[in-house]
């Protein structure tokens, strides 16, 4: 390198295809999702670390910048915030800015209708299916009362916006600055803490403070147990 100060600029272009369909797991699904490792397809995106669908190297930490291009009536949420989007040529473009450190990065895209409000300076929003778009007012509601509780007993949010999206495939996960909740959970209306709560505290707890498998689940019983 011409100058050894300056971090060097690695460029890797590649493409595929991903389509690893959900396949039913055992257990709970609430608790267990569908097993996937990344799918695009009709019914909706998933794209998760175990997809490969960036560079990663294990046991690191990385922020992320992405340009997501989508049909016009499609939205994607990932981790972070959205800075930009326009809308040409009836194509959707998305920038987002993922500045909290992270071992993973998960996206997700659909036929999503968004509504956001702020909260104290966090951005709050729902993507769901245009049949179940009325449902944003109880999850946003919700989420702020469980932000306000667990603020005040963890300290503060450690990101800058917070998203319920709502999944084409049974789930419930607790990712970086958003939740993907399946259909089913979604319309049965799962504010409850252990459901919605829970993954709001995992805001802390294994997207914040990160958890070392080798040693055990630690922040599934700490979350449980808050």
């Amino acid at each position: 390198l011409e100058d050894p100060d300056r971090p060097a600029v690695l460029t890797i272009a590649y493409h595929g295809f991903i389509d690893d369909s959900p396949k039913a797991s055992g257990g709970l699904r609430f608790v267990k999702p569908d097993d996937t490792t990344g799918h695009i397809g009709p019914n909706g995106v998933y794209l998760t670390y175990e997809t490969f669908w960036y560079p990663t190297w294990e046991q690191t930490l990385s922020t992320f910048e992405l340009t997501l291009n989508l049909p016009i009536d499609w939205e994607a949420i990932t981790q972070g915030r959205e800075v930009f989007q326009t809308v040409t040529n009836a194509r959707r473009t998305t920038q987002w800015k993922v500045n909290s450190p992270s071992e993973a990065l998960t996206l997700a895209a659909n036929h999503f209708v968004v509504h956001k409000q702020e909260w104290e300076g966090v951005q709050l929003a729902t993507y769901l299916f245009p049949e179940d778009a009325h449902l944003a007012p109880q999850y946003i509601e919700a989420t702020i009362a469980y932000l306000q509780m667990y603020t005040d007993l963890l300290g503060p949010y450690p990101f800058t916006k917070f998203a319920v999206v709502e999944n084409f495939f049974p789930s419930g996960l607790g990712l970086p600055s958003f939740t993907l909740l399946g259909q089913g959970v979604v319309r049965r209306g799962y504010t409850q803490p252990y459901s919605l709560g829970h993954e709001i505290v995992h805001s802390w707890f294994g997207n914040s403070v990160f958890n070392d498998f080798a040693q055990g689940n630690w922040v599934e019983g700490l979350t449980t147990y808050l």
